[in-house]
C-alpha cells in the first residue's frame, strides 16, 4: 500500500514531537473533530498536555 504525501509528512512531524520535545504516542491524537463555535473544523494533530 503506497502512503499519500500528508500522511508522510504527519508521521515525520509526530516523530519530530516525540524525538526533539518528549511528548509521548499517548500524548499525541490524530484527525481529532474540534469545537469551535457553530463549525467542528478537525485537527490533523493534537497534542495534550498529559498522556490520555
Amino acid at each position: 500500500m503506497e502512503e499519500k504525501p500528508e500522511e508522510t509528512v504527519r508521521q515525520h512531524f509526530i516523530r519530530h514531537l516525540c524525538d526533539n520535545y518528549g511528548y509521548t504516542l499517548d500524548q499525541i491524537a490524530q484527525e481529532r473533530r474540534t469545537t469551535h463555535g457553530h463549525r467542528s473544523p478537525r485537527a490533523d494533530v493534537v497534542i495534550w498536555e498529559t498522556p490520555t
